[in-house]
């Protein structure tokens, strides 16, 4: 299965001739997306009703990722395990919705054994679903905490621009296309969009593919193009590996 969507459901001015004109921007985000990655609660706890809300609001198909609050992954003091379970409670209300959690740490965030052990092990305990890292800082290729994230099942994130390459852990691919050559702001352009629709249908396993490059709504725009080219990609002959894309 491969899911595209984008960073949030808004819908920018450059994209609204491409959606319906009823309901809120979740309802109309979602009859042309079969996905979407919640940022906002890396900045704000939602309420459990919140998440309730918005499962119900979507389609029977539809699933989401949630972003990991930023008191668990960037504070300097790290959060208490009751905090990070009713955290986790709270988005198990999104209940069979629920698919991801992004957990992005800081560039400044250093592997620590012992910390994600205990972190690892209360995500796994709360969800089963697809637990995506997003590291930018290179301790995380070390091969320890490659041992714990196989431990834990927990996938490595695919970044464009990548801050933390070499590393390919998961049997699922989460991938964040987050603007390049400038970040939140670049556009990519069709060539770009077609070598990651290929990558993304080899791929054996699930595959999520999310823009970031919200700024300018591009980020719209290239989700709008990669699931136009799924429709069509999906259904031919696709050309050799040696050709795909990455990052």
């Amino acid at each position: 299965m491969i899911y595209i969507g984008t960073a949030s459901w808004n819908i920018p001015k450059i994209a609204m001739d491409s959606f319906s004109r009823e309901g809120s921007h979740l309802v109309r985000y979602s009859k042309k997306f079969n996905a979407v990655e919640i940022n906002t609660s890396f900045y704000k706890d939602h309420l459990a009703k919140s998440y309730a809300k918005w499962a119900a609001s979507t389609p029977d198909d539809f699933r989401f990722s949630v972003k990991l609050n930023q008191r668990f992954t960037h504070s300097c003091e790290e959060a208490s395990t009751l905090e990070l379970s009713d955290s986790l409670e709270s988005i198990s209300c999104l209940d069979e919705k629920w698919r991801a959690l992004l957990v992005q740490f800081p560039a400044g965030k250093i592997f620590n054994n012992s910390s994600m052990n205990k972190m690892y092990k209360i995500m796994r305990k709360r969800f089963s679903g697809i637990i995506a890292v997003e590291p930018r800082n290179l301790s995380w290729a070390s091969e320890e905490s490659l041992e714990l994230m196989r431990e834990y099942n927990i996938t490595k994130v695919t970044a464009d621009p990548e801050k933390c390459p070499g590393i390919e852990i998961g049997k699922e691919k989460y991938i964040r296309m987050h603007g390049s050559p400038e970040i939140y702001r670049s556009n990519y352009e069709d060539e770009a969009l077609v070598k990651l629709e290929i990558e993304l249908e080899n791929h054996e396993h699930e595959a999520w593919c999310i823009f970031d490059n919200t700024t300018f709504g591009y980020a719209t725009m290239n989700a709008l193009s990669l699931a136009h080219k799924k429709e069509f990609y999906g259904n031919t002959q696709l050309i050799e590996s040696s050709n795909l894309i990455r990052h």
